[in-house]
């Protein structure tokens, strides 16, 4: 009841806000309207311009915004023309006659019909707007250099000031990966993205700060805009990678088919995954123990071999404009296997060291499938969608170590199991013209298990409620919700947990002018353990190192507190700010030793962290045919241990770090691109231990042959021989552990890519509908 009250309380407190702003969001006498199309959808970055009727002199004029408003100053009572007019849509414009001044004069909304016409050549003359900053999100628009440099939706993301891709395809956001992919509004995992044609991608839409409407272990939204386009009859494209090296053999295949007829859209797609690198994984520890001292050194020189491969099946169905379904499937066969040796060197007191040989023999199968059903209904502003889905995993992760002195052989074996159910409905409706509301609800069904370890059972059962509510003032716009939810997790026959947790969100927004802007917003949000956090099932990866999960996790909870003040000059854009954030229960692994001089990494949940500092985003263009989007996040981490961590000798740290990076892009003759991406971090302090890795750059030369034909050639960290892509250090009272996993390359890694498509047939349309099947995979080595 005290949640409940609470969330009404805090309710109560934002409308008394919202109302009692509307009195400041006007500054001078304006004539306020919005413009939608025929179905009430708001009709963005439209212009509306302002002149007298009688002798058609020119007033002022603006631009809607992305909830499709507008402000027109006028001068003086009298009779005055409006128009209004967007690309793609036919021109609107109507007569207004002003009687008395008043602060604002609401206009009836113009409804613009969509124009239908064929383009039979474009010419782009000046370049577009770099970024817009909104309520909730940043918007990033997608210049001819972007396109020209990218063959793919996954490579336009790279040139996001803030996002990063790396070699994989895993994207983060500001160095978070718990993220929501969209395209145009609707959820698709990271893996649609790379059979996407870049040429569809109209502008990227970068929301940091997610409202409740999202789930709470979100902490952050792409949403990628795509040109609207309807396709008939067959399409699809072919896009492959042909290694340079025999050093590093990286491929990323993928292949997408569809056949559109009337009302009816099938399609199915391929989605492919190789690499073989060389890894040394090196790990040195010190043990101090009274008046004796162990030194421990590992070495691993192994063959990382991964392969996935992903089949996806699809079906659209077009009731009408108004009521669409999709039914989608796939299936997911993939392994990663580590195979080599590894070397083991134990010294006591600096006398008669010890040596180990193992040969180390991976058997790593894994099957992910899921399936959905989604439907929407949108009329007129309003909509309504709905949908059910089901994920399931099922892995056979096995390793086998030989002793090659004694012959004795140790195994790590386990049998992981997930099954999840997530249904989903939301609402969302205009209420006036200044008013809009979303609420929805919520129920996921995770069971977790291992066939070998029968006593790990793990069931977690979340519901929720959501709902948000944004006021669009005239140079104030509020937003605020909250999210309420109800776990229950049972680990075992007899450990239950219940609790009930409250996400509130707020944000405001304030427009100085048309091109700066101040905005503050707060939330909090959750992070869930994974399966492989939770599973007890302990392995061995060498005589004195022992791995383990922990079912008693609790979840993580983070709040955070931001500012950002955006502006453009000569059309570039610039966002900084300094923010703060509080994450209480981090689940991190704790690192102990016992008297066998083990040690036991467990996950758990050992304490509080803060960070605070200042960040910069900026997409720019010095000169007309290049693009560079830098991106800079300074901030001071502070750490406190909880009573488990001091027990263990673990005592606060008060660190700086830093995390970086920019991506570049240039346009040159002959339809010759070049582009390239930096990622470029500081060593990241955690409550034990501290986070290590190398910078990650890469370079791209792509040639447009034909519209149908794209090559290219990619290089990733030339001339580094050796690069590291993640290590650790940890200093504590009684012992001391360094490790560090290095890839080793040639000095010139490169590989080719080469795209294809194709079309046929009339136009028609395309369903766009959410995917829950990010992925789930976690993955061991690079």
């Amino acid at each position: 009841m005290e949640r409940f009250k609470l969330a009404r309380a805090f309710t109560c407190t934002i409308l008394i806000v919202i109302q009692s702003t509307s009195l400041l969001a006007q500054s001078s006498p304006a004539i306020k309207g919005t413009v939608t199309d025929q179905d009430n959808v708001p009709v963005c970055f439209s212009n509306v311009i302002l002149k007298n009727l009688k002798d058609s002199t020119f007033v002022s004029g603006t631009t809607s915004d992305s909830t499709g408003m507008f402000d027109l100053e006028y001068e003086q009572p009298g009779k005055y023309f409006m128009a209004v007019s967007c690309i793609g849509f036919e021109p609107d414009s109507k007569i207004v006659e002003i009687t008395e001044t008043k602060p604002v004069i609401h206009s009836k909304p113009f409804r613009l019909k969509k124009k239908s016409f064929e383009l039979r050549e474009v010419k782009a003359i000046g370049q577009r707007l770099k970024a817009k900053q909104s309520m909730e999100k940043t918007t990033y628009f997608v210049n001819q250099n972007m396109h020209k440099a990218s063959s793919s939706a996954t490579d336009i993301i790279k040139h996001v000031p803030g996002i990063q891709v790396d070699l994989f395809r895993n994207v983060s956001l500001e160095g978070r990966e718990d993220i929501l992919i969209l395209i145009d509004g609707v959820e698709r995992s990271p893996g649609f993205l790379a059979k996407m044609d870049s040429r569809k991608v109209d502008k990227i839409e970068v929301n940091n700060r997610p409202g409740p409407e999202y789930r709470s272990n979100i902490s952050g939204v792409i949403n990628i805009v795509t040109v609207k386009e309807k396709q008939s009859g067959i399409s699809g494209h072919l896009y492959g990678e042909i290694p340079g090296s025999k050093n590093e053999i990286y491929a990323m295949p993928n292949a997408n088919l569809s056949y559109s007829a009337g009302k009816m859209t099938m399609y199915a797609s391929y989605e492919g995954e190789f690499s073989y690198f060389d890894i040394e994984a090196k790990n040195k520890k010190w043990l101090f123990e009274d008046e004796n001292h162990s030194f421990i050194t590992s070495s691993q020189f192994v063959k990382q071999e991964n392969q996935s491969h992903k089949f996806n099946l699809g079906f659209d169905y077009f009731f009408n404009d108004k009521n669409q379904l999709n039914i989608l499937g796939f299936v997911n066969p993939y392994s990663n296997e580590h195979d080599g040796r590894l070397d083991v060197k134990k010294t006591a007191n600096e006398t008669n060291p010890e040596y180990w040989n193992y040969e180390k023999d991976d058997s790593d199968k894994n099957r992910g499938a899921g399936s959905s059903i989604y439907y929407r209904h949108h009329q007129k502003g309003k909509e309504f969608s709905a949908e059910l889905s089901y994920y399931n995993y099922k892995g056979h992760n096995k390793t086998e170590y030989l002793n090659n002195s004694t012959g004795e052989t140790h195994i790590n074996d386990a049998k992981p199991i997930e099954d999840s159910f997530v249904g989903r409905i939301q609402f969302s409706l205009p209420i006036g013209s200044a008013l809009s509301v979303s609420t929805g609800m919520e129920s996921k069904i995770r069971l977790l298990s291992d066939e070998i370890w029968s006593s790990f059972n793990y069931r977690e059962d979340v519901s929720a409620g959501f709902a948000s509510l944004t006021r669009n003032g005239e140079n104030l716009i509020l937003k605020s919700g909250a999210r309420l939810e109800h776990s229950q997790l049972k680990s075992g026959d007899n450990n239950t947990k219940k609790n009930w947790s409250l996400f509130p969100f707020a944000s405001a927004q304030y427009n100085f002018t048309r091109k700066t802007s101040l905005r503050i917003s707060y939330r909090r949000s959750i992070l869930r353990p994974h399966i492989y956090h939770l599973n007890p099932n302990a392995s061995q990866t060498d005589p004195f190192t022992q791995w383990q999960g922990n079912p008693a996790l609790t979840p993580a909870f983070r709040d955070e507190v931001s500012m950002d003040f955006s502006f453009l000059i000569n059309n570039n854009y610039i966002s900084v700010g300094p923010f703060f954030s509080k994450t209480s229960e981090e689940i991190e692994i704790l690192t102990t030793t016992d008297n066998d001089l083990q040690f036991v990494n467990t996950y758990q949940n050992p304490g509080t962290t803060d960070r605070m500092g200042i960040k910069l985003t900026a997409s720019l263009s010095p000169i007309k045919s290049i693009t560079f989007n830098p991106f800079l996040k300074i901030f001071n981490v502070h750490t406190t241990p909880n009573e488990l961590a001091t027990t263990n000798y673990i005592k606060s740290k008060n660190d700086l770090a830093w995390e970086s990076g920019f991506s570049l892009s240039m346009l040159l003759k002959n339809d010759i691109s070049i582009s390239a991406m930096l990622k470029n971090n500081s060593k990241l302090p955690r409550i034990q231990n501290t986070r290590l890795a190398d910078k990650l750059y890469f370079v791209s030369v792509e040639k447009e042959i034909y519209e149908t034909l794209k090559v290219g050639i990619t290089t990733a960290i030339p001339f580094q021989k050796e690069f590291t892509y993640q290590g650790h250090e940890i200093t504590r009272l009684n012992f001391e552990e360094y490790a560090e996993d290095n890839i080793q390359m040639s000095d010139f890694p490169f590989w080719f890519k080469i795209k294809y498509t194709f079309k046929s047939g009339k136009k028609t349309n395309r369903i766009d509908r959410p995917d829950e099947f990010k992925n789930k995979r976690i993955k061991k080595g690079f």
